[in-house]
């Protein structure tokens, strides 16, 4: 079942959302803001790594633009802490994809992961896209589990605790 607004509010004032704006809950979801970091993937090295600038110090307060045909990994604002007992969906806000950007679905977070939540966007408009650090950008969708995990995100989890976009890591393992 997806969790009310208001068991979301009250999970998010008792810590799992810092920092937390009342603002940005909705009837079944929360909004999460821009953090204003922001990565570009620029290529593959010879031994296949992939590169990925960090663009965050061309970031101003007045935005950033997001060009097409690239991609880029940004990263939420707040830091998320999802219960045990919950498990959560990232999506795109709809007035983002209007103005033609693109979240290529790589939006699930398990039970248990703490952290910032890292995006992966993409301009598909023939036009580039300004985001503002601190702007609404993503939604979180809540689900309750039907019974807790044996093992949550935090017993296994290789991105928890991030603080910041995260390219993928060793896909091997």
């Amino acid at each position: 079942m997806i969790v009310p607004d208001y068991q979301i509010k009250q999970w998010a004032t008792n810590g799992g959302l810092t920092p937390f704006d009342s603002d940005c809950i909705n009837p079944a979801s929360v909004d999460l803001r821009w953090s204003g970091r922001v990565k570009v993937a620029v290529g593959m090295a010879l031994d296949n790594e992939k590169i990925w600038h960090d663009m965050t110090p061309l970031v101003k307060p007045e935005g950033f633009w997001f060009l097409p045909g690239l991609l880029y990994l940004a990263d939420s604002l707040e830091f998320v802490k999802i219960p045990k007992e919950w498990s959560s969906t990232l999506v795109l806000k709809s007035s983002m994809g209007r103005l033609g950007l693109e979240h290529l679905h790589a939006g699930w977070a398990e039970s248990g992961f703490h952290g910032t939540l890292t995006w992966e966007l993409k301009v598909l408009a023939p036009w580039p896209v300004l985001l503002k650090p601190e702007q609404k950008v993503m939604q979180l969708v809540f689900e309750t589990m039907a019974s807790l995990p044996e093992n949550d995100y935090s017993a296994k989890g290789r991105y928890q605790n991030q603080r910041e976009p995260t390219p993928a890591k060793d896909i091997a393992s």
